[in-house]
């Protein structure tokens, strides 16, 4: 129980596709956590941004502003007032600029976000540092890991075709074929294949990825038809 709720309270930040799998592993009610989430974001952004705002305003907002009074030569009573009176606006524009502030507006905004999408569609969102942040992961994960491969299969080779008893056609190649799928008919020449498997396979010149293909049926439907020319 104590790890379905540590995946409902995942998915009530997370994106998709994230979040649609954290889902799957819970028997919470995501959205409605996720409302649950919205009022208590919108209470304390709209808290924390009004006291905000009042200190601000109490304090180095309007110290500025009587300061610009005295050097104009404005600092005499009924002036003072006056100028205290139609200094809501000036500071409150210098309010809205400070970083601070517009971390405090994100969580107010985000929890009417997530209560509307909760109220139209029964929906779930996540938090945009959440994404970028896992974004920025996954993008870091896979530059590693082609690094790595690369490192590992070595300077570019040319392909190898091989005949093994167990397909018609092996492919071996130095760098991965994106294209070479499971939906995809792959022509070499006058035949049409289609891919069994792939796997790594070290031979005495290095490291390939090894396409095992298969004959197609040529009266079959191609859905993805990918040309390939052997060297």
């Amino acid at each position: 129980m104590v790890r379905e709720l540590a995946y409902a309270l995942f998915a009530v930040v997370a994106p998709d596709p994230e979040r649609a799998e954290l889902q799957r592993r819970t028997v919470f009610d995501v959205p409605l956590l996720s409302c649950v989430f919205g009022v208590v974001q919108l209470f304390v952004g709209f808290t924390l941004a009004l006291n905000n705002f009042m200190a601000y305003f109490r304090g180095p907002g309007q110290a500025m502003f009587l300061d610009l009074l005295e050097k104009e030569g404005l600092g005499g009573g009924f002036e003072r007032k006056l100028g205290l009176m139609w200094s809501g606006l000036p500071i409150g524009l210098l309010w809205l600029v400070r970083p601070t502030t517009w971390l405090l507006l994100y969580i107010l905004l985000m929890g009417l976000a997530r209560m509307w999408a909760f109220a139209i569609g029964r929906q779930s969102l996540g938090e945009i540092p959440v994404w970028a942040g896992l974004r920025l992961f996954q993008g870091f994960a896979r530059s590693q890991k082609a690094s790595a491969e690369r490192a590992r299969f070595g300077a570019e080779r040319p392909d190898r075709l091989l005949h093994e008893p167990d397909c018609d056609l092996v492919v071996l190649a130095n760098r991965p074929k994106a294209t070479w799928t499971d939906t995809a008919t792959i022509s070499i020449g006058d035949n049409f294949y289609r891919l069994a498997s792939v796997e790594q396979r070290k031979t005495a010149e290095g490291w390939f990825y090894a396409y095992r293909l298969v004959e197609d049926n040529p009266s079959a439907v191609i859905r993805n038809l990918v040309h390939y020319r052997p060297p």
